[in-house]
């Protein structure tokens, strides 16, 4: 399996752009340039493991959908069931 930069790119910004962020406020959460946001996004520079481990937490998604574009609908749903555990959880203590 290998990785196709182009691809990644283009889900970095397709998740970016669900954020209502612009590449410049993007790169200022991330603390890095927005050239290399630029350069991401049209894969002409892959990512580190670093940053993808910080664009998964970031973005709320696994790496394997950053990676490869391996649906996180289970992830998502996961998070989500947590939440509102936790939420129930708060409220019986409040009972």
């Amino acid at each position: 399996m290998t990785l196709n930069q182009k691809e990644i790119g283009q889900r970095v910004a397709k998740l970016r752009l669900e954020k209502g962020l612009t590449q410049e406020q993007f790169a200022n959460v991330l603390n890095i340039s927005v050239s290399l946001i630029g350069k991401i996004e049209t894969g002409n520079r892959g990512l580190s493991i670093d940053l993808t481990a910080e664009l998964s937490e970031f973005f709320n998604v696994t790496t394997d959908y950053i990676l490869f574009g391996k649906s996180t609908e289970n992830y998502i749903i996961k998070q989500e069931l947590k939440t509102i555990i936790h939420h129930l959880t708060t409220i019986e203590n409040h009972l």
